[in-house]
């Protein structure tokens, strides 16, 4: 009932199923290539001391860049600490250690989730790494207060509460009634924390932030048929191009906005591939897709290629999802392996 009810009240998804099995199944061999290819090129970033870089100058250290890429090898289903991730003595989950020292001086709570999430999806000793124990450095951040483990960024916050609950870590009482707080009246959430919500929202909502935070809700446990969901998606449905894809504010369409709108509605319990989300005979996921390059790397958008490697940070996030209609057995990728629950 409570499930039916969530269907009636989406706005404008009125006649589209929930589930579009065949579509969904059908994406997989792609979504399997994809990665494939991804983490292809991946490799040929890495550096002989184990480090994600420019071979042409191996001496520009990016800061935090291996720990993300750790996170993506381990969410592909393979083993950034293992021989084919340790091109000498040191491996990728080395050269994340490695970092972690001038990465997290600050500790910034964006950083330190992101590096807790590349640790617990490697199986590394997240209590134990680069000197610091990451759950408790970032448990510290929380303030009973507010509900926050950022006072400033809820971008921040949001990865906060993924991290530690793929850490299996509790999240205390007030950090689910934070999030629901945030929601603006359009559905939205946005990357500052609205300090005074006595007056309103002073800052706009942002369509990056809220996807995480669609999946930093169910992470939580919020339950499905919670309108937060309902409304999370009119936002996102909203700003859909005609192309199929999302960008940022009023930008064209970029990979990373459309890979973090498609987590946003697999969270609410939703089809990316579902005729509701078809444009111009485009699926967000074909979207996507296209902007692969056929050296296997993501760009953020053909003619403003900036960080690939953030790109494919962020499509290997969706690319590794279970989609409404996979198959409910255990599914091996050619290359990485998985397991794909329906």
């Amino acid at each position: 009932m409570r499930a039916s009810l969530l269907v009636l009240a989406v706005a404008g998804l009125l006649h589209a199923p929930v589930v579009s099995a065949k579509a969904a199944a059908g994406s997989l061999p792609a979504r399997q290539a994809a990665v494939f290819a991804a983490l292809g090129w991946l490799h040929a970033t890495q550096l002989p001391d184990g480090r994600i870089g420019d071979k042409a100058h191996p001496d520009q250290i990016m800061w935090g860049l291996s720990c993300d890429m750790a996170w993506v090898v381990a969410k592909a289903g393979e083993n950034p600490d293992g021989p084919a991730w340790t091109p000498q003595t040191s491996s990728l989950l080395d050269a994340c250690a490695a970092d972690v020292p001038t990465y997290l001086a600050r500790r910034d709570t964006g950083r330190m989730a992101k590096v807790l999430r590349a640790v617990i999806a490697a199986g590394g000793d997240a209590r134990h790494f680069g000197g610091l124990d990451l759950i408790a450095e970032l448990e510290t951040k929380y303030s009973p207060a507010t509900g926050l483990y950022e006072p400033d960024f809820f971008y921040r916050h949001a990865l906060a509460v993924l991290a530690l609950t793929e850490a299996g870590r509790p999240l205390p009482p007030g950090v689910l009634p934070a999030l629901l707080a945030q929601q603006r009246p359009d559905g939205s959430w946005g990357w500052a924390v609205e300090k005074d919500l006595s007056d309103g929202f002073q800052t706009p909502g942002d369509l990056d932030a809220t996807g995480v935070t669609l999946q930093a809700l169910r992470a939580a446990g919020l339950p499905l048929y919670h309108p937060a969901y309902t409304r999370g998606l009119n936002y996102i449905r909203s700003l859909q191009h005609a192309d199929g894809g999302w960008g940022l504010l009023d930008g064209p369409t970029n990979s990373n906005s459309t890979s973090l709108a498609i987590d946003g509605i697999l969270a609410a319990g939703w089809d990316p591939e579902a005729p509701a989300f078809q444009r111009s005979g485009l699926s967000p996921l074909g979207v996507l897709l296209g902007f692969q390059e056929s050296g296997g790397a993501f760009v953020f958008r053909y003619g403003a290629e900036e960080s690939r490697s953030m790109a494919v940070y962020d499509a290997i996030g969706v690319l590794m999802q279970s989609f409404p209609g996979d198959s409910p057995k255990s599914l091996r990728f050619y290359l990485p392996s998985i397991l794909v629950r329906g």
